[in-house]
């Protein structure tokens, strides 16, 4: 017995929402007509939809917010970019994280920029800043343990 991946099926139910014709009733049309086309381009757009991760991509010019933090008696920049609505000109969410530390590349310096940078891609995939706040490692007082956690607890406060 041949058992469909649920990624498979999935991306079958949805072509055959789009063209219920096809598979659905009696065909009388061949599986090479026009309507297997239809259906076959539906679902591989289905399966490219539910497997491909949408990045937003960001506007060349944004608006970006420095904010200097201390961590484990450590001086650190953060930095905070998100776009403008073209339409309504209002802010939107955090799309774009930057930390750099205070002796420019140094060890740690590389390291809290590196993940910066994938918080940033994390944010721009649709990972909500809530998810990314609560995933981060904390002290048992449910302090930040890195910048990092400070950093996406930065954009939490600063809002979505």
């Amino acid at each position: 017995m041949n058992q469909q991946a649920p990624l498979d099926k999935r991306s079958v139910e949805i072509a055959d929402q789009i063209v219920p014709d096809y598979r659905g009733g009696q065909r009388s049309y061949s599986c090479t007509g026009t309507m297997a086309k239809r259906w076959g381009a539906a679902n591989d757009a289905a399966r490219l939809a539910l497997v491909e991760p949408f990045r937003q991509r960001l506007a060349n010019r944004r608006q970006h917010e420095m904010i200097a933090v201390e961590h484990d008696h450590l001086p650190f920049k953060v930095g905070i970019g998100r776009e403008r609505d073209p339409e309504t000109g209002e802010l939107r969410a955090v799309a774009e994280v930057f930390i750099n530390a205070q002796k420019v590349n140094s060890y740690i310096d590389a390291l809290v920029s590196d993940a910066a940078i994938l918080m940033s891609m994390l944010l721009q995939y649709g990972c909500p800043a809530e998810d990314i706040a609560r995933s981060m490692k904390r002290t048992p007082s449910g302090e930040a343990s890195s910048v990092l956690g400070v950093a996406a607890r930065l954009i939490c406060e600063t809002g979505e």
